[in-house]
């Protein structure tokens, strides 16, 4: 799993938003399409991947991979998701709090990621 550093720098050097999303989202979890957990953050408490079982039951009844609802509601939680570069970016809530508030720090997160890898990728050199 990715640290609080790292995904502080991520999104702007613990910025206002990292700050203040990060006291009402007790995790964050990334899904490829075919449903891979493959990185996961948790500020608050350790919230257990089986809450992500709404995010996938959404999934199944959405016609395309960008029709799953934004905000997924769960009897104990909120899950909170946006849909880019063929990444489901998750967020874990507990309490009522401005959907648009945190999917725009999920939105953030995306790009920063895709800065990163970017910068990543055109570091490496192919092997000839």
């Amino acid at each position: 799993p990715i640290s609080t550093a790292i995904l502080a720098q991520l999104v702007g050097g613990g910025c206002v938003v990292s700050v203040s999303c990060r006291k009402m989202i007790h995790s964050l979890f990334l899904i490829n399409t075919t449903g891979d957990i493959f990185l996961e953050k948790h500020w608050k408490s350790v919230v257990s991947r089986s809450v992500c079982d709404y995010f996938f039951e959404a999934q199944g009844k959405a016609s395309e991979l960008e029709n799953v609802p934004p905000v997924i509601p769960s009897p104990h939680h909120y899950l909170i998701n946006i849909f880019r570069e063929n990444i489901f970016f998750v967020s874990v809530i507990q309490s009522e709090v401005p959907p648009l508030f945190v999917i725009e720090f999920l939105h953030r997160v995306a790009e920063m990621f895709q800065v990163f890898l970017c910068l990543f990728w055109k570091g490496i050199t192919p092997v000839k």
